[in-house]
């Protein structure tokens, strides 16, 4: 899903959406090469009516999660994760640690087989292993998906999580 398709199907009840909502977004229009002034004049286009400074400071801690995904993908899974290696994030509950693990099912809907992805935050107070966060989440995904039910998704696997040290509100 590109940005655009991304905001398009906003409609009213994406007219405020959070940090936690717009993150993503901004992550992928990243990934595309948009700047931040295109992005941010498509998101008020979309009707979403966002400060330029709330939209700048996140789009600063989108680019500086990007930035450590290096550090991220270089951490044994067993290791708990030393405070170098989380993003500050401004928003959430004060010194917390927010672990987002992207999980990936199977999908099957109208005969046509695809694959899909979710992401489940594990959030904590004090920093856990990798392994740890990924064992949490994939608990939690079991949790909504019990075994034998008929959802058409079959879970494939969990990727390396995103890692934030959130600073509560600015």
């Amino acid at each position: 899903m590109t940005f655009l398709e991304g905001i398009e199907g906003l409609g009213e009840e994406g007219a405020q959406l959070g940090r936690q909502y717009l993150a993503p977004l901004l992550s992928q229009g990243v990934a595309e090469g948009m700047s931040g002034a295109s992005m941010l004049s498509e998101l008020r286009d979309a009707g979403q009516g966002i400060r330029t400074q709330s939209f700048y400071q996140l789009l600063g801690e989108v680019k500086g999660s990007l930035a450590k995904t290096a550090a991220w993908e270089g951490l044994s899974l067993e290791t708990i994760p030393g405070e170098e290696v989380f993003q500050e994030w401004a928003g959430g509950a004060v010194d917390t640690y927010l672990y987002r693990v992207p999980m990936m099912y199977r999908t099957t809907e109208g005969g046509i087989m695809g694959v899909a992805r979710k992401t489940i935050n594990v959030l904590t107070h004090d920093p856990i292993s990798i392994d740890e966060a990924i064992s949490r989440a994939t608990d939690t995904w079991s949790e909504g998906h019990e075994e034998g039910s008929d959802t058409g998704q079959e879970f494939l696997g969990a990727g390396m999580p995103t890692l934030y040290h959130q600073i509560g509100p600015q």
